[in-house]
């Protein structure tokens, strides 16, 4: 994770550009359900800098996502990252916030088992 901070200089000038979620649930052929339990949630992020100038984190086992913009016209600005793990959690948000506050719902945020 420090590594990942230090190279993307804490996501500083960066947007989150896209974002895919797949829960892993599926219709087989024969109609039956398949439901899995493995959320997967991609995020591109792009930033004004090289080396890189773009970076996708894949986050496994998904707990939690919160999409919210801070205000207007402010939905993918990311002005610095705080990307942690805690108790067996990874925690990315848009602001230094913990992941047991509860001003972290006011922001950008999400929790997985795994990143990569």
């Amino acid at each position: 994770m420090d590594h990942l901070n230090n190279t993307f200089d804490n996501f500083h000038d960066s947007y989150l550009k896209e974002m895919c979620f797949s829960s892993g649930s599926y219709i087989a052929k024969d109609l039956s359900m398949n439901e899995f339990n493995s959320p997967v949630a991609r995020f591109l992020f792009q930033r004004k800098l090289e080396n890189p100038a773009v970076i996708e984190i894949e986050f496994r086992d998904v707990i939690q996502i919160n999409i919210k913009p801070e205000g207007k016209d402010q939905f993918t600005d990311i002005v610095i990252v705080h990307l942690y793990f805690e108790h067996g959690i990874f925690f990315w948000s848009s602001k230094d916030y913990e992941f047991h506050e509860e001003e972290k719902d006011n922001y950008t945020w999400i929790a997985a088992k795994f990143v990569q």
